[in-house]
């Protein structure tokens, strides 16, 4: 009675396994016969629509960073402004820190620009459920519906590009915070290994 029972359940883990393993099924085209240009357009949109949540996403973890790193200076700054003097900055680290405060706080600026609402232009319902009602059968439909499909990916690559144009301020002002932050700390501690 034991083998069967382990048999059964290698056969259910190997069909789970193929079940998970299977590609997700692609998004279907547009009906009505669509053709293969309408099928083009159909997945370049899915694509700008996939592009679009991946850059926010990237945004985000932009945004934690420059977080991390504020609070991690803003820690340093408390420690020096101490009342008891336990640690004295040269200015050129205060001056190269505060620069690097700037420019963090700045990436976090352009990623929360990120997350205004974009110019995209979604298709309007009640002209779709006019185009249904008056053109469900005509000639035309898969060009209609091409020509609304279109339109959306227009903007959404213009949206792209400019989270796009956003997303690279925020991490160029990221990398020199984290360039101005090294130099900082190499002028704290060259003090230290001057004097020997």
């Amino acid at each position: 009675m034991r083998p069967r029972v382990g048999g059964a359940m290698l056969a259910v883990g190997v069909a789970i396994g193929v079940m998970l393993t299977r590609p997700a099924p692609k998004a279907p085209a547009p009906s009505g016969g669509a053709n293969a240009l309408g099928t083009l357009i159909h997945d370049e949109a899915h694509r700008a629509e996939a592009d679009f949540s991946e850059l926010r996403r990237h945004g985000q973890a932009v945004l934690t960073i420059a977080g991390v790193l504020v609070a991690a200076l803003s820690t340093l700054f408390g420690f020096a402004a101490s009342k008891d003097d336990v640690v004295s900055m040269p200015r050129t680290a205060v001056a190269l820190i505060t620069i690097s405060l700037v420019f963090f706080v700045m990436a976090g600026v352009f990623v929360l620009l990120m997350f205004l609402p974009a110019r995209i232009k979604w298709p309007d319902a009640r002209g779709l459920k006019n185009l249904v009602t008056a053109s469900w059968d005509s000639p035309g439909w898969d060009k209609s519906v091409a020509d609304v499909t279109t339109d959306y990916l227009v903007s959404l690559r213009k949206a792209n590009s400019a989270q796009h144009k956003k997303l690279s301020a925020a991490v160029g002002l990221e990398v020199a915070g984290i360039f101005l932050s090294a130099a900082a700390a190499v002028a704290l501690i060259a003090p230290t290994y001057a004097g020997r």
